[in-house]
């Protein structure tokens, strides 16, 4: 036994000692040359040959091991290290293509067809645990309630300007603060109000918190910059307090509410003309001279337009082919002494959400604004090309691709309801193909 264990120190040395080069050839030429001397026996030298296999087995697998960590400390210490608001970003999107028609009756717009494109990329990162950045372009120019881009002028290249850009500081669940420019932190149910492209301006918060598992309420106050005035430190500003409220009755059915009153300030004896749709009750100023004859006036809002608003949606979720169901409206009052008033009244039913092939979706609404219920650039601009004293219907069909793309249909049959035979019906269809990422 001691000879085999000898004999096996001096192969593992004479083993070690080979050139790293060396291999199994090597060490049977050595196991032979004991066999010839008779220094060991055939059996020894089998005996042998297995220790020494299984020895390089255990080395093999020591110098694997110990590869795998250095290369593991190298990694390590060669890593680039990116910052966590990089690793926390989101990168989103969507592109609409529309073919767009309206139609005319006894009307002095244009008849027309147009094919439109609309890019949104967005990107939103968390900064940390409390604070939070994101920012979108969007093509169109500067109207504040379309990010449409007609496709004209000998395939000239389309404008992409800056959609919104805003900082979110949230200390806990509870509570949020966000400035700069927004996306619009106000429930509406639809667009009677808020064209859904509007990114108002300014400062705005929400509150929000559960009084037990089936109730939560939510309160979003606000202030929005509407003009600035070199020459004056009176600008026209928006100042929003709305309170709202969930209700989960049960498993198939939920209900939302939410009351916004609207103060605006400065905005009566301003001129809002730069993104007006011409609507609003107006005053003329004539600022001519006595000694000229050029006319020269200008233009006053009669109202302040100060408002109450009511949105509410009844969700329903029957569990059949149709599997949901809404009901919505929305009811707007102005301080304007006539023509104040404004509602709008629809359903929704099909698939809750169009997201995956064969998602589906119908809705339906009527409205009716009248000509000082609101102010005249912030409504939905397609319906009447955002003006208000406008009523009528919309009818809106989409429908599934695949996921994330969706195909839609959009109806409008509005009108004037003001007394001008000037003004009259105006028909609009949108065929939409919608890819999100």
């Amino acid at each position: 036994m001691k000879k085999r264990f000898l004999i096996f120190v001096m192969m593992c040395l004479a083993f070690a000692g080979l050139n790293a080069q060396a291999g199994a050839a090597e060490v049977d030429i050595l196991i032979n040359k004991l066999l010839e001397k008779k220094v060991i026996t055939q059996d020894e030298a089998t005996q042998l040959i297995s220790d020494m296999q299984q020895e390089g087995a255990r080395e093999n697998d020591a110098i694997k091991t110990v590869v795998a960590e250095a290369a593991k400390e190298e990694a390590k210490n060669n890593k680039q290290v990116l910052p966590k608001w990089v690793e926390n970003m989101t990168l989103a999107g969507d592109l609409r293509v529309r073919y767009q028609t309206q139609d005319v009756d006894g009307d002095d717009k244009d008849a027309r067809n147009r094919l439109r494109l609309r890019l949104r990329p967005t990107l939103e990162t968390k900064i940390n645990d409390k604070w939070k950045l994101g920012f979108g372009l969007a093509t169109g120019g500067d109207d504040p309630i379309s990010t449409n881009q007609t496709l004209e002028n000998e395939f000239q290249t389309p404008d992409i300007r800056l959609d919104y850009a805003y900082a979110q500081y949230a200390p806990n669940k509870t509570f949020k603060i966000m400035a700069g420019k927004l996306k619009n932190p106000l429930y509406t149910t639809k667009d009677l109000m808020w064209d859904s492209d509007a990114r108002p301006d300014g400062l705005a918060a929400a509150f929000n918190f559960k009084a037990s598992e089936k109730i939560g309420f939510s309160v979003t106050p606000a202030y929005f910059v509407l003009d600035e005035n070199k020459n004056s430190k009176d600008d026209p500003a928006m100042i929003v307090f709305q309170p709202g409220m969930t209700w989960k009755i049960n498993d198939k059915i939920s209900l939302k509410l939410a009351g916004a009153y609207y103060d605006f300030q400065n905005v009566k004896g301003s001129d809002m003309s730069d993104h007006s749709q011409g609507t609003n009750s107006i005053i003329e100023i004539d600022n001519t001279p006595e000694d000229e004859e050029d006319d020269d006036y200008s233009i006053e809002w009669m109202y302040e337009l100060d408002s109450t608003a009511l949105d509410a949606q009844l969700d329903f979720k029957p569990g059949t082919f149709i599997k949901y169901v809404s009901l919505f409206g929305e009811y707007v009052k102005s301080d304007a002494d006539t023509n104040n008033t404004g509602w709008l009244a629809g359903i929704t039913f099909g698939d809750e959400k169009v997201s995956e092939f064969g998602n589906w979706q119908v809705t339906y609404n009527y409205r009716n604004l009248e000509k000082d219920a609101w102010v005249d650039w912030l409504p939905d601009s397609d319906f009447y090309d955002g003006e208000t004293g406008v009523e009528g219907n919309e009818f809106e069909v989409t429908f599934g691709l695949s996921k994330n793309v969706t195909f839609g249909i959009d109806y409008y049959s509005s009108k004037h309801n003001i007394d001008d035979p000037s003004d009259d019906n105006l028909s609009l269809i949108q065929a939409d193909l919608v890819i999100k990422f």
